[in-house]
């Protein structure tokens, strides 16, 4: 994206080697190497350049092609590395009654047009699973959304829930 996160990190870390992705040009200074590329496609860097820590911050919403993506994330971490993927939550309580009441989830429309740059929501379950398929060993899942409006709906998912559960 726009390097935001890399500035961060970089704040942080002085002393890090930093390296970011887009497929828009972006100009990043402050000691950061950035590679202009379409992270969907094999990642143009050098065969041995691999990294300690991958992050993907609400990228992966972003390509079509999410196996290639987690693919070549997974083949440029060095042995021990970890891997930070982060996805936008649509199981949070508004979102799962806004899919009951509307059919979609309250941030991501039915269906998306073809000029937006979000072109999939995908749920936890399938990450977990091409993060598996590929060798990566899962640490924590965690939920970081939760919003105290969505609490309005608590009284209404009391009386839901367990009808869901007992057709699950």
């Amino acid at each position: 994206g726009k390097g935001l996160f890399l500035k961060y990190l970089k704040a942080l870390f002085p002393n890090a080697e930093l390296h970011g992705a887009d497929i828009i040009q972006q100009n990043l200074s402050f000691g950061i190497k950035y590679y202009p590329m379409d992270l969907t496609r094999e990642f143009h860097l050098p065969e041995e350049e691999k990294f300690d820590l991958v992050t993907s911050i609400s990228g992966v919403m972003m390509f079509g092609n999410t196996l290639n993506f987690i693919r070549n994330c997974v083949e440029r971490i060095k042995p021990g590395g970890l891997f930070v993927l982060t996805n936008d939550n649509s199981s949070t309580i508004i979102d799962r009654m806004a899919f009951i009441t509307l059919g979609r989830h309250r941030q991501f429309p039915l269906v998306y047009e073809d000029d937006w740059g979000i072109t999939q929501n995908i749920p936890i379950q399938e990450l977990i699973r091409l993060l598996r398929s590929n060798g990566m060993e899962i640490d924590k899942v965690e939920y970081t959304s939760f919003y105290w409006k969505d609490m309005l709906y608590l009284p209404f998912v009391i009386l839901v829930a367990p009808l869901q559960y007992i057709h699950v």
